[in-house]
């Protein structure tokens, strides 16, 4: 909610929802409440309330926006932060150190809620083709027992203590998860992209049906077994040499760097069928 001079404003996942007339100011000797209506009426909110941000001006659309989740960029104008993070007590605490806060109607006993949080600081990157495994950086809430990872790639998973997660050749979705005590579960995750390149180490790679399809296709035994596998693994200034036979594709071949592509027998042993593609 932003109260202006003229309206306030309602936002809902940083979207505006509604618009209403300014709302009067509470007299100066009255208590700051939070899920409580001011004035004779004493109303209620009928909800929940997770975490409360109190700014002394306006906040625009997109400060809204991008402070939705974790609080970052310039909070100089934040008067008061209350998390609800506490599990315990009725003393609601405000991490500006302004102003701490009481709560009042609760049973503490029954009216807190544990609950999980995963947050994955590393961001999304492209690595090198040698780079074989990864170690992610995050944070996770003291109530979250366990940590689990996945890599939908090659659907590896364990525990977060493993600190060098293996990675597979291209895109890599990992997902870190975890539990409370409570069954509570929370997510976060991050993409890895594994280089197909060798780099200059393999300047020619080869392409056989006869291959094992042994990446980096470095030989005629370990050749690809088609054309779009061994152009995706040369680096610009490579050479990719195609045996004879005619190889069915099934769609475009694609050739998106300076890379040589040649038929070791010529034009006429060498055919490629796009099936229509």
């Amino acid at each position: 909610m932003v109260a202006g001079a003229s309206n306030t404003l309602f936002y809902l996942d940083g979207t505006l929802a509604a618009s209403t007339n300014a709302i009067p100011n509470p007299a100066s000797d009255t208590s700051f409440r939070i899920g409580r209506q001011y004035g004779a009426y004493g109303e209620y909110w009928n909800g929940s309330i997770d975490e409360v941000r109190v700014w002394n001006g306006a906040r625009t659309a997109d400060e809204i926006r991008n402070n939705m989740g974790l609080l970052s960029g310039d909070t100089s104008g934040l008067r008061a932060h209350y998390t609800f993070d506490q599990t315990a007590n009725t003393k609601l605490i405000d991490t500006q150190g302004l102003a701490a806060g009481t709560l009042t109607n609760m049973d503490t006993a029954t009216c807190w809620e544990t609950v999980a949080a995963v947050d994955v600081t590393t961001t999304n990157q492209t690595v090198d083709w040698t780079t074989e495994t990864v170690s992610l950086s995050g944070t996770n809430s003291a109530s979250v027992s366990t940590v689990i990872w996945t890599n939908a790639a090659n659907e590896a998973a364990g525990e977060l203590q493993v600190s060098s997660l293996p990675l597979a050749f291209g895109t890599n979705p990992l997902t870190v998860s975890g539990t409370n005590v409570s069954g509570v579960a929370a997510a976060d995750s991050v993409t890895i992209i594994r280089s197909l390149e060798s780099g200059s180490d393999n300047p020619t790679h080869y392409v056989s049906k006869l291959g094992s399809h042994t990446w980096p296709f470095d030989s005629w035994a370990t050749a690809a077994t088609n054309i779009q596998a061994a152009v995706d693994t040369a680096a610009a200034g490579d050479t990719v040499i195609v045996d004879y036979g005619n190889y069915l594709e099934g769609t475009q071949i694609t050739i998106a760097k300076a890379i040589t592509l040649e038929s070791l027998y010529g034009e006429d042993w060498t055919t490629i069928g796009g099936e229509n593609s």
